[in-house]
């Protein structure tokens, strides 16, 4: 997606009225007390995992796809796969003792792990490869859809979820088509997870929020010196997004 873009999108994502989000209202930080160690232990594993799974995803779905280079050691930063490695970690173990300390330390803070991972993984993929792969965004719509018909995670009722994937779909397919190639289909996609993740009209929010970091994002590529017509990623924004308002939801997940 170009600076220009982003940088419109944010304008306009600035001057809409932001729909409320289902529940917010009510949402509260989980009183937890003091953390048990083996509570701590637990989330640092959970995270370590994590962490090793979106790295070795980063490094290995890529290829595997037609558009991708081979091996981001091929790519124009030579060596910045390690650097990306001990960041990855990092945000990892800091992401899941703060989701830990945020869900009370129980089984609700694990489902922020597991979508901070996955949105990570997302994030990781585009900055590197300007890819948001089908192979990580299909199986997650899988799984938004059946923690959705089972009553798992936020709990989104069906109907809700469809709801929201249909208005990200929506929302963003018409953005891309207003772009004329400059938003690519990567990022339909991915506002189509995130509706499915969130439900409606919780997604508008999420969406709301991605278009003003987007926007920051393009601001700050303007600013080191890039020209209108460069190329930013897109899906970092839109993560964050999500990542924000599914914190704000925490407390509607089952402890």
């Amino acid at each position: 997606m170009s600076v220009q873009c982003g940088a419109g999108l944010a304008a306009t994502a600035a001057i809409s009225v932001l729909t409320p989000m289902r529940g917010v209202s009510d949402v509260h930080v989980v009183p937890n007390g003091s953390a048990p160690i083996w509570s701590v232990a637990l989330y640092l594993a959970s995270g370590a995992a994590a962490a090793l799974a979106v790295n070795w995803a980063a490094d290995a779905l890529p290829g595997r796809d037609w558009r991708a280079a081979p091996s981001f050691a091929k790519g124009p930063w030579p060596g910045a796969a390690l650097k990306r490695h001990f960041i990855v970690t990092l945000a990892c173990l800091l992401g899941s003792l703060v989701a830990g300390a945020y869900a009370g330390w129980g089984a609700r803070g694990f489902w922020l792990v597991l979508w901070g991972a996955i949105l990570l993984l997302i994030t990781v993929t585009d900055i590197e490869h300007r890819l948001v792969l089908n192979l990580v965004v299909g199986p997650a719509a899988l799984l938004a859809a059946a923690a959705s018909v089972f009553g798992l995670g936020l709990s989104v009722g069906p109907l809700a979820m469809l709801e929201g994937g249909a208005t990200g779909l929506g929302i963003f397919a018409v953005i891309a088509l207003a772009s004329r190639g400059k938003m690519g289909m990567g990022d339909v996609k991915l506002a189509g997870l995130i509706g499915l993740l969130l439900g409606y009209p919780n997604v508008v929010a999420a969406l709301f929020l991605g278009i003003i970091f987007g926007g920051l994002v393009a601001v700050l590529a303007l600013i080191r010196g890039k020209g209108l017509r460069s190329s930013i990623p897109y899906a970092p924004g839109l993560a964050l997004g999500a990542i924000v308002v599914l914190f704000s939801l925490a407390s509607h997940m089952p402890a």
